[in-house]
């Protein structure tokens, strides 16, 4: 099922892209989108594919080697989605064509606090992290949901203060 639900959600980011291939702001949602799918990927690939593997090969690789590649796909998703989405949420609200400067500045510096989180959480430790470190997961929280918060504001930012009705409308949609 989760196979399923990737490929129609990563059909619909591209689907989303194609529609218009100009503008940054779908391109950067098919980023965000591709990259968020990463993580239901990863759960139909450690608790689907890795069984079956296991079942029907006598040579089957470690149980640690899977934990890994589940690990790093986790880091991904949860680490770069965030990013991918702020940037995203700075084109909406269209701060490249009011700030360019501090655009660039932002979109650039965002990418830092997932690699200082990798410092601190090893992305081959994510499962580990998932099952034991209550931090891991009030980091990791306070991360999403503070994004997320900037993310939204700057979105309906971008919307009211928007001054072709026709783009509005397509942005109220997105």
């Amino acid at each position: 099922m989760e196979i399923i639900f990737s490929v129609i959600v990563i059909l619909y980011a591209l689907l989303f892209y194609l529609t218009n291939r100009g503008s940054v702001i779908n391109k950067w949602c098919a980023i965000f989108v591709g990259i968020s799918a990463i993580g239901v990927i990863k759960e139909a690939f450690y608790y689907q594919a890795v069984p079956f593997i296991q079942s029907v090969s006598e040579n089957a690789v470690n149980q640690d080697i899977y934990s890994g590649i589940y690990s790093v796909m986790t880091w991904v998703s949860y680490s770069f989605s965030v990013p991918a989405a702020f940037i995203m949420g700075l084109y909406f609200y269209g701060l490249n064509k009011t700030n360019p400067k501090l655009m660039l500045i932002l979109k650039t510096a965002v990418w830092f606090l997932p690699l200082v989180l990798s410092f601190i959480y090893s992305p081959l430790r994510f499962k580990e992290y998932q099952a034991e470190s209550r931090a891991f997961w009030i980091v990791y929280s306070a991360y999403y949901i503070g994004f997320g918060i900037i993310v939204i504001v700057m979105m309906l930012r971008g919307i009211s203060i928007e001054k072709s009705e026709i783009v509005k409308q397509q942005k109220r949609i997105l």
